[in-house]
């Protein structure tokens, strides 16, 4: 029975994938812009809040909607990997440094949340931070659904997945310039090494400047140098908010996803 409840689960995360990739069409004689109402919507509750709300000069802003930066000490100054020499050893070792270390006490909301998975996977998932309602395993909420919804219509099995996050918690308005300074991209290129996957799904367009793709490039593609003349194909896509709100762009991605796995 919990065969049956499970493969139906996958079932119907593949068929919402296909779905909210613009599958289904509803054809008229008029053109309808459905994000007009969502959008005046938000535009009139940012007015509204921005009446409401009065600078206060030095006032320091709600922990949730503060920009993210690293923590800065006499021990850390700006950095989030002070010597790439001490860094984890092994992905076992990473997870552990990756929830306790204070050196990733960075000011984000939530818990941190470990990466998980197998290492040498087919494919390891990389997003910029755990959704805002993670607090046991990253991609618990809406966006895991739809990267289950996509690995089951990419026949990927999430068995052979590692699933990781760019960031130890979750962070609204992350300084990706100043984290990058920070040590950031080292940090991930060395978590990519650990993990020695197959190929790497990055969601998140600030991920792949952080491991040396210019985005003058063109394609959202690259293959990082790991070190020890290692290197590992990477495809960048749009955020997972991004897709969530769009099914032109869930299209576009699939397709994309086609042209490289197939090339």
């Amino acid at each position: 029975m919990n065969q049956r409840a499970g493969l139906a689960r996958e079932f119907e995360a593949a068929i919402d994938w296909w779905r909210q990739s613009g599958v289904d069409y509803d054809f008229s004689e008029t053109a309808i812009d459905r994000l007009a109402a969502a959008a005046e919507e938000a535009a009139a509750a940012a007015q509204k809040t921005q009446k409401q709300e009065k600078p206060s000069g030095t006032a320091t802003p709600p922990a949730k909607h503060r920009p993210f930066m690293p923590r800065t000490d006499t021990q850390h100054a700006n950095a989030i990997v002070p010597d790439t020499d001490k860094l984890p050893g092994s992905l076992d070792a990473f997870a552990s440094w990756w929830t306790s270390d204070q050196a990733l006490n960075l000011a984000g909301s939530g818990d941190r949340i470990a990466p998980h998975g197998c290492r040498e996977a087919q494919l390891m998932v990389l997003v910029s931070s755990p959704e805002e309602s993670d607090s046991e395993q990253l991609l618990s909420g809406p966006q895991g659904r739809l990267v289950s919804g996509f690995l089951r219509a990419a026949g990927i099995d999430r068995a052979e997945c590692y699933f990781a996050s760019a960031l130890p918690c979750h962070m609204a308005l992350p300084d990706w310039p100043a984290l990058g300074e920070a040590g950031l991209g080292t940090m991930i290129l060395h978590h990519i090494g650990l993990a020695a996957p197959k190929r790497v799904l990055a969601f998140g367009r600030n991920i792949l400047p952080l491991i040396g793709h210019d985005a003058a490039q063109g394609p959202a593609q690259t293959s990082p140098d790991l070190g020890k003349g290692d290197s590992v194909p990477v495809f960048g896509a749009p955020g997972l908010e991004e897709l969530l709100r769009s099914p032109p762009r869930r299209k576009k991605l699939w397709h994309d996803w086609l042209d490289w796995t197939t090339s």
